[in-house]
């Protein structure tokens, strides 16, 4: 096991947990905001209530 292991795994790590961290905040926005079935009031059969 090389010595300089630690220390290019810990920012590789710290990288993607900020990318999962990021795509799972930029779906949970684009769900609230831009997804149909998300509201409730709206019917979706209709297509003047769908957001396009």
């Amino acid at each position: 096991m090389p010595q300089m292991a630690p220390t290019l795994w810990l920012p590789l790590f710290a990288f993607l947990l900020a990318l999962l961290f990021l795509t799972k905040t930029l779906l949970y926005f684009y769900m609230l905001t831009d997804h149909p079935s998300t509201q409730p009031t709206l019917s979706p059969i209709s297509p003047t209530n769908w957001k396009w």
